[in-house]
């Protein structure tokens, strides 16, 4: 389509240079100004006016061609529905079906609460009737819906007030994004890291119960039972120096343990 443009722009470019030497020739009295050269004159603005037709023709073409695309584009990655001044539904798209259940010939003149979850407070949708009839602004907020069978889902939504000619409002008009997978996953993640936090602060109970308590207070225990030459006789010297080196070492370990899952939880 470039390339079109580009050639159009050339004739007509060469076709004004011919018509200015031509003209100029006559102003010059090069050439007589006879019949011929009005025929010239106006082949030229005939030919004009066709290119012309031809290149408005083209561009019409092409923008309705775009809206063509980029209605279908929408219609296939977005919900959308259209509602007069009541709410009742005017339009819905196949991506609105798909998601909610509900198909066009059942949501036609009914109100746009059909899929609405309760889930959030009257205050919330009083703000964004305030944002689209008197603000005249776009009203964006994640929406938790209900589907035809009673399934919730959430998009992401934006919403638009239609007005006519003299600024009459005349209706909504919604764009939303399915977010329910998303939102699921996010759900579920956040379930898991809450257990995995529980769990953590059992097990860092319980692991400092254990290498910081009973067995240092075990072993300063048995060390007060046993005489020095019990330890010589029973030659217990060299195994309690490791259970010792070996508890240090353990507690170092905890503290890295607790660190880290105080940081990731």
């Amino acid at each position: 389509m470039k390339l079109y443009y580009q050639k159009y722009f050339i004739i007509v470019c060469l076709t004004a240079l011919i018509y200015f030497v031509v003209k100029t020739a006559v102003i010059l009295k090069f050439i007589d100004h006879d019949y011929l050269v009005n025929v010239f004159e106006y082949a030229v603005f005939i030919f004009l006016l066709y290119y012309q037709f031809l290149f408005y023709k083209s561009y019409k073409k092409n923008i309705k061609k775009g809206i063509s695309d980029l209605e279908y584009f929408l219609d296939n990655v977005a919900i959308i529905s259209k509602a007069d001044s009541e709410g009742k539904i005017t339009y819905v798209n196949k991506k609105f079906e798909e998601v909610s259940g509900w198909k066009l010939e059942e949501v036609i003149g009914k109100d746009h609460n059909i899929v609405n979850s309760g889930v959030h407070p009257k205050e919330m949708w009083t703000e964004m009737y305030k944002q689209v009839i008197k603000d005249k602004s776009i009203w964006h907020g994640v929406c938790t819906n209900k589907r035809k069978d009673g399934e919730i889902y959430h998009v992401d939504t934006y919403i638009k007030g239609l007005f006519d000619d003299k600024e009459k409002f005349i209706g909504f008009m919604s764009i939303r994004q399915d977010l329910t997978n998303i939102i699921n996953t996010t759900n579920e993640l956040e379930k898991k890291n809450t257990y995995l936090e529980h769990a953590a602060k059992i097990i860092r109970h319980d692991m400092h119960s254990g290498i910081n308590t009973y067995i240092p207070r075990g072993l300063s225990s048995l060390e007060r039972r046993l005489k020095p030459e019990d330890i010589e006789n029973l030659k217990i010297e060299a195994p309690l120096k490791m259970i010792k080196e070996g508890l240090k070492h353990t507690q170092k370990v905890y503290r890295g343990v607790y660190e880290f899952t105080v940081i990731c939880l």
